[in-house]
């Protein structure tokens, strides 16, 4: 739980603060769920839905935000 909360305090960070490094951020995102290590996945719905519907941000980081955002919604059958 604490990884997932740490991510999710990096993540508002780097979208507010960072914008340049944001993509960084969802790539270690990307790898710690890759992992089943964050939790509460839904949690960062609202967040990146934001970063992906918002054209400030670099084109890379709107793209990763709306894929992990449509992977976190329509998780693969196990």
């Amino acid at each position: 739980m604490s990884e997932s909360a740490q991510a999710r305090l990096e993540l508002e960070k780097s979208a507010k603060y960072d914008r340049l490094g944001l993509d960084k951020t969802l790539r270690q995102m990307w790898g710690a769920m890759d992992r089943k290590r964050l939790v509460g996945l839904e949690q960062y719905l609202p967040l990146l839905d934001r970063i992906a519907n918002n054209d400030s941000y670099m084109h890379t980081a709107r793209a990763k935000a709306a894929e992990m955002a449509e992977t976190i919604r329509k998780p693969q059958a196990q």
